[in-house]
């Protein structure tokens, strides 16, 4: 049974009585009667009398809330004086009720009752309805009564035992006077009283029918009962017990009787669930949180559902993060269903669920969030209203904050644009460790580079990832070999101080030869050392200072730790990497190189000081340490592609350089939504090598952050000559909505139609795109089964995977990467998928099982599909490795905080004067895939016949650090199809290459590079 709040019957509907107070006022200034839509309504005095009353019958002010307690005080009065008086006295006496105390006490309680119901009479809305309401008929049974008996000296205790019932305002009096707070004690306080109001009355009813005897014989067949003997009675009899040893004599007390235990089974029965329910809920899921010795935890709260608890726990408790001891307290306003009470009762040792919200300081007490060593927040990736979803997670952030500002949290976001206001939190630190995990800057940042390098996005989570340790059994070769890849983690450790002076090629270069291990990123400090920069293979002009952080692709953190023990003197002749052990020079060199790191910096920041123009305005990383600033102007390409002459479109060509003012993306000016709007009924200029989004959605469809697509697609590390033409299929009103975000990146266009008709595929030249991402907008629909949000992505997915394409194009000519497309199973396709289980439908041909994990299904092993639970393992990643967000921000897109502030805030970029600090940002890493055995391209790779050669090759010849493999997996087809192809993360040194492979680069910002051309 579900017992309603019972504060909602006692609200009178304040803000519709304020409303009409103030529409009155503003149609009269007297106090006459008018007419309003052919109704009179109250006059000014009338309406007034009647917010007061309703003022005080709800208790909203301190003058209501005193009358409301003295009505709960005197009507427990007057029923302790009904059981006085059923105890002591007959059903009807005719003793002078003057000379009874309890019979002018009770008298006057009821003249108290009387005006009680004059004022509820004058709140109600409707007097008709207000006068046959239950309560109105309990006034009726037991007002009256008391003054004719009064009047005439006859005393009758008849009906009063009805006014047992005036009890049932106890819930919402408790609530009233902050007693009890939580709606399950409300609940349950509720269902006591009804049951105990229920029970009185029986109880009252029996003592009335049997001491009185039927009316039809005289009353003769009465028996003396006592109230407490009735009390008895009822219960025995409502048990279905029925001792026997009091029974009925009078007939009308045997057929209530009958009516009575029919009833009472059906409110025991009712009610009963209801209770335990609660005391089981108070039981599992009430108290506090004790933490044990040695033993820490962290909170997490904000959206729990089964989904979003299982994936954090799998990850967060994987076999391959050793021991971990920290307890995780779930808090969350709801007790847990049945399919989260089975993914709980797994980790029953480690996790602790509480009914609570962080908004209520009382539960926060309760989770112990000021020893918790942090706290999560999820949110639901699955809303229809992302906006209400964010603002609901930042409130909880800032009742967190405001509870105790030393704690951690790491809040889950959709919105890239909402970011800011954690900002304008004071107690925001994300020195301290608190960050935001943006849903969306991450999900569309991994598919944007993954049009540019088929399969990156799935190379980085398995990086990220956790797997099970060891291999599963009857694996096909090829899987043996994606699997090896998953062991790979990128981990974070300190670089010795013997890399003191290298470049970080160098550094790669001993690295990966002595220490088997691949150094792709290092920090940078300030002058002050105050504030940290991560840059990415920035090239063989950095040079080491030792004792900074480094990031490593290796397997466990032992392999890792070598970088830190590493000594050029003592382990240049180390014959096995596994003896490899610290030696003594590294303390004595590591406080030569502190101070003498403390002198560089001194004077550093005194030649600072002296010049004027020494310092920029907006610092980066990549501002630190760089060679190239003189050099800009002459690494702008100044000859156009072919093709280039439709660039006009976007308002510029690519021989223009335009940045934004942070200098991390390309600009040009404002172009209206019907300026990049392409009519495919009418002739437009053919596209190539371009990037092409499907996007399902509709006009009422959440937003999907496409400005956080195009920004990898658009950062100034690519040349202006190299960027790619984004072209969006889709409903042009949903575009629309983020045209304004969208309108300064430069050649973007539209396609309005629906991505289903190969008509308008074929009119975005689906066969000559480098990549094709499907996005999906579809807006939830709780009525229907959610698995089937995905219809529309998997559709399209099939449908364009069995398109058939000419082989050559008299009229326009294509790429030579186009000319040997045949079918759509040759275009690399990523598609984005809600729901992990419909996997199994983006390949009808594969041998998958379908119990088998997301990372081990094809779809995923080749990049082809993008899962947003994948994210939820970044989030518990976050608590280990605080450096990964980090990391993964910059690679995706450019990691500058003041672009984020920028993009937070305004939304839009803004054109930037081409200084040389500005030009000097372009110099940053990038994501590329490269075919080494194809073309004149990449000479010195071709002779490469293992991959630890080729990686080497590739760093000494080009600057690139190899990240991995795409590899085709059915080797008797030619050409190679994108749809056979799995990633290989660092395959080992001696590992064997194919002269169809594809590889995973890094490839940093160089001029001397200008002619490469990625695949």
């Amino acid at each position: 049974m579900e017992v309603p709040c019972p504060m909602v019957a006692k609200q009178r509907n304040e803000e519709q009585d304020s409303r009409k107070l103030n529409a009155f006022l503003r149609e009269t200034t007297c106090g006459l009667v008018q007419k309003e839509s052919g109704s009179y309504i109250e006059s000014w005095w009338l309406l007034k009398t009647k917010i007061t009353c309703g003022e005080l019958i709800t208790g909203r002010s301190n003058i209501g809330r005193v009358f409301v307690t003295v009505v709960f005080l005197l009507s427990v009065s007057s029923v302790a004086v009904y059981f006085y008086d059923a105890y002591t006295s007959l059903i009807e006496n005719c003793t002078p009720l003057r000379t009874v105390t309890t019979r002018i006490v009770d008298l006057s309680f009821n003249v108290f009752f009387m005006i009680d119901f004059f004022i509820r009479f004058l709140a109600a809305e409707n007097k008709l309805l207000f006068l046959t309401k239950f309560s109105s008929i309990i006034d009726y049974i037991t007002i009256p009564p008391s003054f004719s008996s009064f009047y005439l000296n006859r005393d009758w205790l008849g009906l009063r035992f009805m006014r047992i019932f005036r009890l049932r305002t106890l819930p919402g009096f408790l609530h009233m006077t902050n007693i009890v707070k939580s709606n399950l004690s409300l609940r349950i306080a509720q269902v006591f009283t009804i049951f105990g109001c229920c029970w009185l009355a029986a109880a009252g009813f029996f003592h009335l029918l049997e001491n009185s005897g039927d009316f039809y014989k005289d009353f003769s067949n009465y028996q003396n009962l006592t109230y407490g003997e009735c009390l008895y009675f009822t219960v025995v009899t409502m048990t279905t017990v029925g001792y026997g040893d009091i029974a009925c004599k009078t007939t009308l007390g045997r057929v209530y009787t009958i009516f009575f235990i029919l009833g009472g089974l059906v409110l025991y029965g009712s009610l009963l669930p209801v209770v335990l329910e609660g005391v089981r809920a108070r039981n599992r899921f009430g108290g506090a949180y004790r933490k044990e010795a040695g033993r820490g935890h962290i909170v997490v709260c904000g959206h729990i559902n089964s989904d979003s608890v299982s994936s954090f726990l799998k990850d967060f408790y994987h076999v391959n993060r050793g021991q971990v001891t920290t307890e995780v307290v779930f808090l969350d306003l709801k007790a847990p269903d049945l399919e989260l009470a089975a993914v709980l009762k797994a980790y029953f040792t480690r996790v602790k669920f509480f009914v609570g919200t962080v908004m209520n300081i009382k539960d926060l007490e309760r989770s112990k969030i000021r020893e918790a060593h942090a706290c999560f927040i999820l949110a639901n990736r699955l809303t229809s209203d992302p906006e209400e979803e964010d603002y609901a997670n930042i409130m909880r952030v800032i009742s967190l904050k405001n509870y105790h500002s030393p704690v951690k949290v790491i809040v889950q976001l959709i919105g890239y644009h909402h970011k800011v206001h954690l900002l304008n939190i004071p107690s925001w630190d994300m020195q301290n460790g608190d960050d935001a995990v943006c849903v969306t800057e991450l999900k569309m940042g991994l598919i944007a580079q993954s049009c540019l390098a088929p399969g990156f996005s799935a190379l980085i989570i398995n990086l990220f990832s956790m797997h099970p340790a060891e291999m599963p059994k009857g694996l096909q070769p090829w899987q043996r070999e994606y699997y090896m890849g998953c062991s790979r983690r990128l981990l974070v450790d300190t670089m010795s101080h013997s890399f003191h002076g290298m470049s970080f090629a160098e550094a790669v270069r001993i690295c990966y030869e002595k220490l088997k291990i691949l150094l792709i990123a290092v920090t940078t400090q300030g002058n002050d050392d105050a504030k940290k920069g991560l840059i990415i293979n920035p090239g063989s002009e950095h040079r080491l200072r030792g004792g900074e952080e480094a990031y490593f692709i290796c397997t466990t953190a032992a392999e890792a730790h070598r970088a830190k023990i590493y000594c050029e003197k003592c382990h240049s002749d180390l014959l096995s990497i596994h003896t490899m052990q610290r030696c003594g020079c590294q303390s004595a060199m590591g406080i030569l190189m502190k101070q003498h790191a403390q002198l560089v910096a001194g004077i550093a920041s005194l030649e600072s000081a002296k010049s004027p123009n020494g310092s920029s305005a907006i610092e980066h990383p990549s501002d630190k340490g760089n060679s190239f600033q003189g050099s800009w102007a002459r690494s702008i390409p100044t000859t156009p592609r072919s093709g280039d002459a439709e660039d006009a479109r976007d308002g510029s060509t690519s021989a223009e350089v335009s940045l934004d003012s942070t200098g991390m993306l390309h600009w040009c000016p404002t172009r209206s939504i019907e300026e990049a709007v392409i009519d495919p009924e009418e002739s437009h200029p053919h596209f190539k090598e371009h990037i092409l989004v499907c996007i399902f959605a509709d006009h009422n469809s959440p937003v999907v952050g496409l400005q956080n697509l195009l920004m990898p697609l658009r950062a100034s590390s690519f040349h202006r000559s190299e960027l790619k033409d984004v072209v969006f299929v889709g409903n042009l009103e949903f575009i629309r909505r983020e045209w304004s975000l969208i309108s300064n990146f430069p050649r973007v266009f539209i396609l309005p139609g629906s991505p289903n008709d190969r008509f308008t595929l074929r009119a975005a030249d689906v066969d000559a795109c480098l990549s094709c991402a499907i996005l999906n907008a579809t807006v939830v629909n709780p009525s229907l089964d959610l698995v089937l949000l995905d219809k529309e992505v998997i559709m399209c997915t099939l449908n364009l995977k069995t398109m058939e394409f000419e082989t050559s194009d008299s009229d326009q000519p294509r790429a030579a990467v186009v000319l040997e497309r045949k079918t759509g199973e040759d275009i690399p396709i990523i598609t984005e998928l809600m729901f992990d289980s419909n996997v199994e439908f983006i390949d009808q041909d594969d041998e998958d099982d379908p119990d088998s994990d997301l990372f081990m299904t094809q779809p995923w092993t080749r990049g082809a599909i993008f899962a947003s639970s994948v994210l939820d393992a970044v989030l518990s990643l976050s608590h280990f490795n605080t450096n990964a967000l980090t990391f993964i921000r910059t690679l995706i897109a450019s990691g500058s905080s003041e672009l984020e502030r920028l993009m937070a805030e305004s939304g839009k970029i803004r054109r930037g004067r081409l200084t040389p600090d500005l030009l000097a940002r372009r110099n940053r890493c990038r994501v590329g895939q490269i075919s080494p055995f194809d073309g004149d391209d990449y000479v010195h790779l071709k002779q490469c016949s293992t991959y630890g050669a080729l990686l080497l090759a590739a760093l000494s010849s080009y600057g690139f650090i190899c990240l991995g493999l795409y590899r085709c997996r059915d080797l008797d087809t030619n050409p190679p199809s994108p749809s056979r192809r799995y990633i290989i993360t660092n395959p080992p040194e001696d590992f064997a290459l194919l002269p169809s492979d594809l590889v995973f680069i890094l490839q940093p910002f160089n001029t001397r590079l200008d002619h490469a051309t990625l695949v």
